[in-house]
């Protein structure tokens, strides 16, 4: 029977970077914050909820969901992150679980951004959190050049603190340092949960 681990960290602290390394050791990975927007490419009637909730600004010219522009608003208030929760959160969940029951390997990883805040850590048999330091986490989401210094802090401020990610996880990896570093600790972590 198959473990499902959880994978978290907040925005910039290398947690998808962890999920590509598991991927990578041949670990199924699923990451459900890509899984929400293919679910939205997939399901017509989930742009149209969005557009009627959040307005026709979340979209580009083409009539295709700006990620940059709906992240914008619905990171803004926290009622925003509500509403986009209570219309993504289900059919992420549907998703994730046909996943799951797919799944015959004995360890799998289930990777979100928001698995504390969601509920979805309920779900899993275990908790990796990844954690960096905040001054670094912002350097590299800057770096990226997808978020400015106000929306990494709208981000922040709508995700779960680092405490209570601590509190919730089972197993930590810190990141503050270099790709091999990270790489390192990713692959012990690892073999721990293989045995």
């Amino acid at each position: 029977m198959t473990k499902f681990y959880g994978l978290t960290g907040g925005i910039g602290s290398g947690k998808s970077t962890v999920a590509s390394i598991f991927a990578s050791m041949g670990i199924p990975t699923l990451d459900l914050d890509q899984l929400g927007k293919e679910i939205i490419q997939q399901d017509p009637q989930i742009l149209k909820e969005l557009v009627r909730a959040f307005g026709a600004s979340v979209l580009n010219k083409q009539g295709i969901l700006d990620n940059a522009a709906i992240a914008n608003i619905a990171f803004s208030t926290s009622e925003n992150t509500q509403i986009l929760n209570d219309i993504m959160h289900p059919r992420i969940q549907q998703a994730e679980m046909e996943w799951r029951r797919n799944q015959t390997a004995p360890i799998a990883v289930i990777e979100a951004s928001v698995i504390i805040e969601s509920g979805a850590v309920g779900r899993m048999d275990a908790l990796i959190v990844v954690m960096s330091d905040m001054d670094i986490r912002e350097k590299r989401v800057i770096s990226r050049g997808k978020q400015n210094l106000k929306a990494f802090q709208q981000i922040v401020a709508r995700q779960c603190t680092d405490e209570a990610r601590l509190a919730y996880a089972d197993h930590i990896i810190e990141n503050n340092a270099s790709l091999a570093v990270l790489q390192s600790s990713a692959v012990k972590l690892l073999h721990t949960l293989s045995y």
